[in-house]
């Protein structure tokens, strides 16, 4: 007998939330697990899904939930509300209903016990979920004719504001408003001028610069950031389009929408272009006039952003900088006949670049470092488990102590019954040693979840092996760019490219740099 639970949050809940110390997940899994004791059901995993989404394709804990209930590792799965299962459309609806129906799990909540195989509760099941999809709906269409309202009566509606911009509450009404913040409203103004009209040099005149750099004059000469710490191309482009610099709330100009990718339905945001969203007249002070903004709009026009051409850098999204942390590019040198060098994307971070081909042929070999170190210590037998020992032995300590407990308890109602404790004594006694229940139970439920997962790392740890063989043998002989990319994010969370040196320098190598792997297990290996 096994058992497991879900936790998700509604949109009630994240409302209920504000202005309380109240956590949902908390409360609803304390709840679950008092339902799990009284019921003497064992829990064994508990599924917390922290993200929103009306779709399964959103939310990874419910695909693991679905995986593990299809192969039938669960006898029941405990939930506040069927509906925390699916709101999705009628295709997510028969998913769970079905995986449910055909693995015979049942659903717990505080309310009822629903057995899919049961007829007249399978159809109490399915009508939930579709009740539950009708209610999302509605919830979702009443909260987007809000914030249209709200959009036309001149309101900023999201919870960041733009930059230049603070955001504060209207004084005798609902809703927020935009204020122009000292510092940052400047600097919008300043970037606008130096797009538009150029930097005003020594004689007078003014020179005409571009989205790059403006972004290197910000970086290198003024201390007001972005809110991610460093000014770049793409911010520079994304705060020029920007309307609400005009005085105007914009709305519909980014949204998500759902796609099929690989028979898959996800969610992918989409740009639109000027025409396909609405402009609403703020409450706000405009920083840039129409005929600033619409002289950027021209000359932005005459540098449309590149099309993707495809990847080219199998280490693409692999290498990080070891200074500031961002993504490693490659950079060609096809006018210069030079070969490609792996820099780093921010302009201002002085880790040094090197050769491509260098790096990537370190990376290959410390692989097959990397390699050769585990083989010996799975060869040798001599993998660490004394983690996993340590935690066994806890385990049935911890098994030990919940059985003193309940023959405690026992005896704590048989007092009672003798007419040794009253009535206040025992209320008193056999809460406290409930409580220690509860407590020793949960933690056995935590033990034995660390021990799934120490023994499911010690397997991964062998089972890593051949398969970076097999990486080594692919990606040396295959051209595929976009093979050699997935099959390096196959293995490694991250590798992590650091070279203090710069190697034009007399005496100095190339490849004096280091490399620091970060395979998709929790250890790390350095190769210099």
């Amino acid at each position: 007998m096994a058992y497991c639970i879900y936790l998700r949050k509604s949109r009630k809940d994240v409302a209920l939330e504000k202005g309380s110390d109240c956590d949902t997940l908390t409360r609803h899994k304390n709840t679950l697990i008092e339902l799990a004791h009284k019921q003497l059901l064992p829990i064994e995993e508990i599924y917390e899904e922290v993200v929103s989404g009306d779709s399964i394709a959103a939310r990874p804990q419910m695909q693991r939930l679905l995986n593990d209930v299809a192969e039938g590792k669960w006898n029941g799965v405990l939930v506040m509300e069927i509906e925390r299962l699916a709101r999705g459309d009628t295709s997510d609806q028969g998913i769970v209903a079905k995986t449910f129906t055909y693995s015979n799990t049942l659903i717990i909540t505080p309310m009822k016990t629903f057995n899919p195989a049961d007829e007249f509760d399978q159809e109490y099941f399915e009508f939930g979920l579709y009740m539950s999809r009708r209610e999302y709906q509605t919830i979702k269409r009443r909260m987007h004719n809000g914030m249209i309202a709200s959009c036309k009566e001149g309101n900023y509606i999201h919870n960041t504001p733009p930059f230049g911009y603070d955001r504060i509450r209207n004084q005798g009404s609902k809703g927020f408003r935009l204020v122009p913040k000292p510092g940052e409203s400047e600097i919008v103004k300043l970037i606008f001028e130096w797009y538009t009209k150029g930097v005003l040099q020594d004689n007078g005149m003014y020179k005409p610069i571009g989205t790059s750099l403006i972004a290197h004059k910000l970086n290198t000469e003024y201390t007001i950031k972005p809110k991610n710490g460093v000014w770049t191309v793409a911010t520079i482009s994304s705060l020029l389009r920007n309307e609400h610099y005009l005085g105007y709330i914009v709305y519909g100009k980014r949204k998500r929408e759902k796609v099929l990718q690989n028979g898959v339905l996800v969610d992918k945001w989409k740009r639109y272009d000027k025409g396909e969203y609405e402009l609403y007249p703020g409450k706000h002070t405009a920083l840039i006039t129409q005929e600033v903004f619409d002289l950027a709009q021209e000359k932005l026009a005459k540098n449309p952003r590149r099309p993707s051409k495809g990847i080219t850098n199998p280490l693409a999204g692999v290498i990080k900088c070891g200074l500031c942390g961002r993504s490693m590019y490659r950079r060609p040198y096809q006018k210069r006949g030079q070969a490609a060098s792996l820099i780093c994307s921010e302009k201002t971070c002085h880790n040094v670049s090197a050769k491509f081909e260098l790096v990537e042929n370190a990376l290959l070999n410390a692989i097959e470092h990397w390699i050769s170190g585990y083989e010996i210590q799975v060869n040798a037998n001599i993998i660490d488990t004394s983690t996993l020992d340590a935690k066994i032995s806890l385990l049935k300590e911890s098994e030990k102590q919940l059985d003193n407990l309940r023959n405690q308890l026992e005896r704590i109602y048989d007092a009672y019954e003798n007419g040794i404790y009253d009535t206040t004594a025992f209320l008193t006694r056999q809460k406290m040693t409930q409580n220690k229940i509860y407590e020793t139970e949960h933690s056995i439920a935590n033990l034995n979840d660390e021990i799934k997962k120490e023994r499911e790392f010690i397997d991964k740890q062998e089972q890593l092996i051949p398969k970076a063989k097999k990486l080594l043998d692919i990606y040396k002989k295959t051209d595929d760019v976009q093979l050699k990319n997935d099959l390096l994010k196959s293995i490694f969370e991250k590798v992590v490219y650091t070279k203090n040196a710069n190697g034009h320098y007399k005496n100095q190598r190339q490849d004096d740099f280091e490399l620091a792997l970060f395979p998709r297990i929790p250890k790390n290996f350095k190769y210099k």
